[in-house]
C-alpha cells in the first residue's frame, strides 16, 4: 500500500472508531461501498465526511448539520503548505445556527453569536484541510494580496514553519481546542474563528501535531497610545494547542496579514 493509502486508511480507522462504526480492512473495500457519489472521484461518501466532520468538530450536539458538497481547494490561508493543497478534491461540510458552549467556560462567559462552519475534509484521504467560521448573516474578510506570503516570512523569522498534515487525526476535537483558549482569550468575543491541525516545526525539533486556532476580528486589546499599533494589528491571536494532550503551547499575534505602513 502506498503512503497516500496508509495515510487514508490510518484517517478512516480513526474516524470509523469515533462515529461506531466497522473498521473497513482494506481501502479497496472502502471505495466501493454504496452512496459514493456518482461519477466521482472522492473515496468519502456524503453521509461519511458529515459524519467525520462531526467527530473532528465535536458538534455533535451543537448547531445544525448543513449541506456537504465536493469542491476543489482554492487559495487556502495555510501558511506553507498552501501550494500543496492547491486544487485537492475536498468535501466541504457546512454547520448551521452553531452557538458555542464549553466545559470551562464560566457562567460569566457565554456565546454572544450565531455561527456558521465550515470544515473542508480531502475527499480522498480523509484528512481535515481547514476549518472557517463567521457570525451568522455575515462573509468572511478576504485576506489581501500578499497575505500569506507575508506571514511565511514572519513565521520563519521566528524559526516557526508548517510541515505537513498529521498522518493521524486529532485526539481532541475542535471544542476541545476552543475550550483550551478560555485559559488565554475568549472564542466567544471573536467573530471570524479559523483552525486547522498541522504538523509545526520549530528550531528544527521534532515536528509535532497542534490545533492553530485563530481568534478574528474580536476587539482589540488595549495599548497607551493606539496610535502606534493599528487595531487591525491587534484584534486576532493565534493559540496553539497540541492535538494529543490538548495543553496550549503559546498564543501570539504572528502572523499579520498586512505590513505596518
Amino acid at each position: 500500500m502506498g503512503h497516500k493509502g496508509a495515510l487514508g486508511l490510518a484517517w478512516l480507522r480513526w474516524f470509523a472508531a469515533a462515529a461506531g462504526l466497522l473498521v473497513l480492512g482494506a481501502v479497496g473495500t472502502f471505495l466501493c461501498r454504496p452512496g459514493k457519489e456518482p461519477g466521482s472521484l472522492a473515496s468519502l461518501t456524503r453521509d461519511q465526511a458529515q459524519s467525520l466532520a462531526v467527530a473532528i468538530t465535536g458538534f455533535k450536539h451543537i448547531g445544525r448539520l448543513g449541506e456537504a458538497n465536493l469542491i476543489r481547494a482554492h487559495d487556502l490561508p495555510i501558511p506553507f503548505l498552501r501550494k500543496n493543497l492547491e486544487g485537492r478534491l475536498a468535501w466541504e461540510v457546512k454547520f448551521e445556527d452553531v452557538r458555542l458552549s464549553l466545559p470551562s467556560q464560566k457562567s460569566d462567559s457565554w456565546e454572544i453569536y450565531t455561527r456558521q462552519f465550515s470544515v473542508l475534509l480531502d475527499a480522498n484521504a480523509g484528512q481535515m484541510l481547514q476549518i472557517t467560521s463567521w457570525v451568522s448573516g455575515t462573509t468572511p474578510k478576504a485576506l489581501p494580496a500578499g497575505a500569506m506570503e507575508y506571514a511565511e516570512e514572519q513565521m520563519q523569522e521566528g524559526g516557526e514553519g508548517y510541515v505537513a498534515l498529521p498522518q493521524k487525526a486529532p485526539s481532541i476535537s475542535l471544542l476541545d481546542a476552543l475550550d483550551a483558549t478560555l485559559g488565554l482569550e475568549s472564542p466567544f468575543i471573536a467573530r471570524e474563528i479559523n483552525a486547522v491541525c498541522v504538523m509545526r516545526d520549530y528550531k528544527k525539533c521534532k515536528p509535532m501535531a497542534f490545533w492553530a486556532v485563530t481568534l478574528n476580528d474580536k476587539p482589540p486589546f488595549s495599548i497607551h497610545d493606539p496610535r502606534l499599533i493599528p487595531e487591525s494589528q491587534r484584534n486576532h491571536i493565534r493559540v496553539l494547542v497540541d492535538a494529543t494532550s490538548g495543553k496550549i503551547l503559546f498564543s501570539t499575534t504572528c502572523p499579520q496579514t498586512e505590513r505596518l505602513r
